[in-house]
Protein backbone atom coordinates (compact mmCIF):
# COMPACT_ATOMS: atom_id res chain seq x y z
CA UNK A 1 0.00 0.00 0.00
CA UNK A 2 0.98 3.76 -1.30
CA UNK A 3 2.13 6.25 1.65
CA UNK A 4 -0.56 8.28 -0.15
CA UNK A 5 -3.37 5.17 -0.07
CA UNK A 6 -2.65 4.41 3.73
CA UNK A 7 -2.97 8.53 4.51
CA UNK A 8 -6.08 8.65 3.27
CA UNK A 9 -7.07 5.35 4.89
CA UNK A 10 -6.19 7.21 8.24
CA UNK A 11 -7.96 10.59 7.23
CA UNK A 12 -11.23 8.37 6.20
CA UNK A 13 -10.81 6.23 9.57
CA UNK A 14 -10.74 9.44 11.24
CA UNK A 15 -14.01 10.67 9.93
CA UNK A 16 -15.48 7.89 10.66
CA UNK A 17 -14.49 8.19 14.58
CA UNK A 18 -15.52 12.02 14.41
CA UNK A 19 -19.00 10.45 13.25
CA UNK A 20 -19.04 8.06 15.61
CA UNK A 21 -18.02 9.93 18.65
CA UNK A 22 -20.81 12.99 17.39
CA UNK A 23 -23.32 9.82 17.76
CA UNK A 24 -22.55 8.50 20.78
CA UNK A 25 -21.92 11.76 22.60
CA UNK A 26 -25.70 12.37 21.76
CA UNK A 27 -26.54 9.44 23.08
CA UNK A 28 -24.74 9.53 26.49
CA UNK A 29 -26.08 13.24 26.71
CA UNK A 30 -29.65 11.71 26.24
CA UNK A 31 -28.74 9.05 29.31
CA UNK A 32 -27.56 11.84 31.14
CA UNK A 33 -30.61 13.84 30.83
CA UNK A 34 -32.85 10.56 32.14
CA UNK A 35 -30.52 9.95 34.64
CA UNK A 36 -31.07 13.92 35.85
CA UNK A 37 -35.08 13.92 35.59
CA UNK A 38 -34.90 10.47 36.95
CA UNK A 39 -31.67 11.72 39.71
CA UNK A 40 -34.72 14.38 40.86
CA UNK A 41 -37.51 11.40 41.51
CA UNK A 42 -35.06 9.57 43.53
CA UNK A 43 -33.90 12.35 45.56
CA UNK A 44 -37.49 13.26 46.67
CA UNK A 45 -38.02 9.95 47.53
CA UNK A 46 -34.28 9.06 49.66
CA UNK A 47 -35.73 12.45 51.64
CA UNK A 48 -39.26 11.14 52.15
CA UNK A 49 -37.79 7.93 53.80
CA UNK A 50 -35.10 9.76 55.77
CA UNK A 51 -37.54 11.56 57.05
CA UNK A 52 -39.90 8.35 57.59
CA UNK A 53 -36.67 6.67 59.34
CA UNK A 54 -35.95 9.47 61.45
CA UNK A 55 -39.76 9.10 62.92
CA UNK A 56 -39.02 5.56 63.23
CA UNK A 57 -35.80 5.72 65.62
CA UNK A 58 -37.40 8.51 67.46
CA UNK A 59 -40.80 6.14 67.98
CA UNK A 60 -37.84 3.41 68.97
CA UNK A 61 -36.22 5.80 71.29
CA UNK A 62 -39.46 6.96 72.84
CA UNK A 63 -40.43 3.52 73.92
CA UNK A 64 -37.22 1.97 75.12
CA UNK A 65 -37.49 4.91 77.62
CA UNK A 66 -40.99 4.47 78.64
CA UNK A 67 -40.11 0.73 79.26
CA UNK A 68 -36.81 1.93 80.73
CA UNK A 69 -38.31 4.04 83.19
CA UNK A 70 -41.49 2.22 84.32
CA UNK A 71 -39.55 -1.26 84.64
CA UNK A 72 -41.89 -2.61 81.54
CA UNK A 73 -40.03 -5.29 79.85
CA UNK A 74 -38.28 -4.25 76.05
CA UNK A 75 -39.75 -5.78 73.13
CA UNK A 76 -38.22 -5.98 69.89
CA UNK A 77 -38.84 -3.01 68.29
CA UNK A 78 -38.93 -3.37 63.84
CA UNK A 79 -35.87 -2.24 62.34
CA UNK A 80 -35.50 -0.33 59.44
CA UNK A 81 -31.49 -0.13 58.81
CA UNK A 82 -31.36 -3.21 56.25
CA UNK A 83 -34.02 -1.65 54.50
CA UNK A 84 -31.72 1.68 53.96
CA UNK A 85 -28.85 -0.46 53.41
CA UNK A 86 -30.39 -2.18 50.39
CA UNK A 87 -31.50 1.58 49.48
CA UNK A 88 -27.34 2.79 49.65
CA UNK A 89 -26.40 -0.29 47.50
CA UNK A 90 -28.19 1.15 44.91
CA UNK A 91 -26.59 4.78 45.19
CA UNK A 92 -23.31 2.83 45.36
CA UNK A 93 -23.86 1.07 42.38
CA UNK A 94 -25.05 4.20 40.73
CA UNK A 95 -21.92 6.32 41.68
CA UNK A 96 -19.56 3.92 40.25
CA UNK A 97 -21.45 3.76 36.79
CA UNK A 98 -21.04 7.60 36.54
CA UNK A 99 -17.67 7.52 37.19
CA UNK A 100 -15.50 9.14 34.10
CA UNK A 101 -14.71 6.60 32.07
CA UNK A 102 -11.01 6.03 30.41
CA UNK A 103 -10.19 4.34 27.35
CA UNK A 104 -9.65 -0.19 27.67
CA UNK A 105 -6.70 -1.43 28.71
CA UNK A 106 -6.07 -3.06 25.07
CA UNK A 107 -6.30 1.00 23.78
CA UNK A 108 -3.98 2.11 26.41
CA UNK A 109 -1.37 -0.86 25.96
CA UNK A 110 -1.53 0.11 21.91
CA UNK A 111 -1.00 3.85 22.58
CA UNK A 112 1.90 2.78 25.17
CA UNK A 113 3.78 0.53 22.18
CA UNK A 114 3.26 3.54 20.15
CA UNK A 115 5.35 5.67 21.72
CA UNK A 116 9.03 5.72 21.92
CA UNK A 117 9.61 6.18 25.18
CA UNK A 118 7.83 6.86 28.61
CA UNK A 119 10.16 9.74 29.10
CA UNK A 120 8.87 11.33 26.35
CA UNK A 121 10.55 13.90 23.77
CA UNK A 122 13.59 14.93 23.81
CA UNK A 123 13.03 18.99 24.57
CA UNK A 124 16.41 18.99 26.55
CA UNK A 125 19.68 17.77 26.57
CA UNK A 126 20.56 15.06 28.58
CA UNK A 127 22.32 17.35 30.84
CA UNK A 128 19.77 19.81 31.06
CA UNK A 129 17.53 16.96 31.65
CA UNK A 130 19.80 16.22 34.90
CA UNK A 131 20.17 20.20 35.92
CA UNK A 132 16.12 20.13 35.82
CA UNK A 133 15.99 16.44 37.66
CA UNK A 134 17.85 17.93 40.32
CA UNK A 135 15.79 21.75 40.87
CA UNK A 136 12.74 19.32 40.51
CA UNK A 137 14.19 17.23 43.76
CA UNK A 138 15.39 20.84 45.33
CA UNK A 139 11.83 22.35 45.31
CA UNK A 140 9.31 19.54 44.99
CA UNK A 141 10.76 16.54 47.42
CA UNK A 142 10.40 18.25 50.09
CA UNK A 143 7.16 18.75 49.91
CA UNK A 144 5.74 15.15 49.04
CA UNK A 145 4.38 13.26 51.50
CA UNK A 146 7.12 10.43 50.55
CA UNK A 147 10.13 12.28 51.43
CA UNK A 148 11.26 10.66 54.67
CA UNK A 149 13.75 13.38 57.32
CA UNK A 150 16.54 11.68 56.06
CA UNK A 151 16.63 12.68 52.28
CA UNK A 152 15.09 9.66 50.95
CA UNK A 153 11.94 8.63 48.77
CA UNK A 154 9.66 5.88 50.89
CA UNK A 155 7.29 5.99 47.70
CA UNK A 156 5.86 2.52 46.93
CA UNK A 157 3.37 2.48 44.17
CA UNK A 158 5.67 2.92 41.98
CA UNK A 159 8.93 1.53 40.88
CA UNK A 160 10.10 5.30 39.76
CA UNK A 161 8.74 8.35 40.66
CA UNK A 162 6.29 9.72 37.92
CA UNK A 163 8.04 13.10 38.01
CA UNK A 164 10.98 11.57 36.78
CA UNK A 165 9.19 8.66 34.63
CA UNK A 166 7.46 11.68 32.64
CA UNK A 167 9.75 14.49 33.22
CA UNK A 168 10.35 14.82 29.25
CA UNK A 169 6.36 14.82 28.31
CA UNK A 170 6.23 17.32 30.99
CA UNK A 171 8.46 19.38 30.21
CA UNK A 172 6.91 19.01 26.26
CA UNK A 173 3.62 19.97 27.77
CA UNK A 174 5.03 23.33 29.51
CA UNK A 175 6.34 24.16 26.37
CA UNK A 176 3.52 23.19 24.50
CA UNK A 177 0.90 25.03 26.42
CA UNK A 178 3.20 28.31 27.51
CA UNK A 179 2.04 30.05 30.17
CA UNK A 180 -1.71 29.80 31.51
CA UNK A 181 -3.45 31.72 34.00
CA UNK A 182 -5.45 28.48 35.70
CA UNK A 183 -4.02 25.27 36.44
CA UNK A 184 -6.85 23.16 35.74
CA UNK A 185 -5.63 23.57 31.98
CA UNK A 186 -2.61 21.34 33.08
CA UNK A 187 -4.46 19.04 35.20
CA UNK A 188 -6.64 18.28 31.79
CA UNK A 189 -3.92 18.01 29.55
CA UNK A 190 -1.65 15.77 31.92
CA UNK A 191 -5.07 13.46 32.07
CA UNK A 192 -4.82 13.42 28.37
CA UNK A 193 -1.23 13.18 27.43
CA UNK A 194 0.40 11.77 30.47
CA UNK A 195 -2.24 9.69 32.52
CA UNK A 196 -3.18 7.11 29.19
CA UNK A 197 0.18 6.15 29.49
CA UNK A 198 0.50 4.85 32.89
CA UNK A 199 0.30 1.23 33.72
CA UNK A 200 -1.13 1.95 37.45
CA UNK A 201 -4.00 3.32 35.38
CA UNK A 202 -6.87 1.13 35.97
CA UNK A 203 -9.50 0.04 33.18
CA UNK A 204 -11.88 1.29 35.13
CA UNK A 205 -10.22 5.28 34.45
CA UNK A 206 -9.89 5.43 38.11
CA UNK A 207 -6.11 5.95 38.99
CA UNK A 208 -5.56 4.19 42.58
CA UNK A 209 -2.24 5.92 43.19
CA UNK A 210 -3.53 9.57 42.49
CA UNK A 211 -6.67 8.64 44.48
CA UNK A 212 -4.34 7.45 47.53
CA UNK A 213 -2.18 10.62 47.03
CA UNK A 214 0.82 8.57 45.84
CA UNK A 215 1.19 9.83 42.48
CA UNK A 216 3.21 13.24 42.89
CA UNK A 217 2.75 14.21 39.41
CA UNK A 218 -0.81 14.83 40.04
CA UNK A 219 -0.14 16.15 43.49
CA UNK A 220 2.29 18.72 42.72
CA UNK A 221 1.53 19.38 39.22
CA UNK A 222 1.51 23.18 40.15
CA UNK A 223 4.77 23.39 41.78
CA UNK A 224 6.79 21.47 39.21
CA UNK A 225 4.87 23.37 35.91
CA UNK A 226 6.34 26.76 38.41
CA UNK A 227 9.92 25.32 38.50
CA UNK A 228 9.79 24.02 34.70
CA UNK A 229 8.61 27.17 33.28
CA UNK A 230 11.27 28.97 35.24
CA UNK A 231 13.91 26.57 34.38
CA UNK A 232 12.48 26.69 30.80
CA UNK A 233 12.42 30.58 30.59
CA UNK A 234 16.26 30.37 32.09
CA UNK A 235 17.47 28.34 28.91
CA UNK A 236 15.73 30.73 26.47
CA UNK A 237 17.02 33.64 28.41
CA UNK A 238 21.22 31.82 28.12
CA UNK A 239 20.53 31.11 24.52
Amino acid sequence: MSLRNHEDKVQQRLSQIDEQTAQLSDSLQNSLNSIRSIGKQLVEAARGARTVSEELANLRAEARLLCLTNGIELSDLPETESQLEVAENIWDELSLQLRPAGPSEEWIEKIRNATVSHKGPSVLSDEESQQLRKRLEETVCPLCVNFALDGTCTLEAFDECPIATYQGRVVEMVRKMGHKPWMEDYFQRMYKDICPLCRDKSTGGVCVPREEGDCALFSYLPAIVKTVEEFMKERAEAN
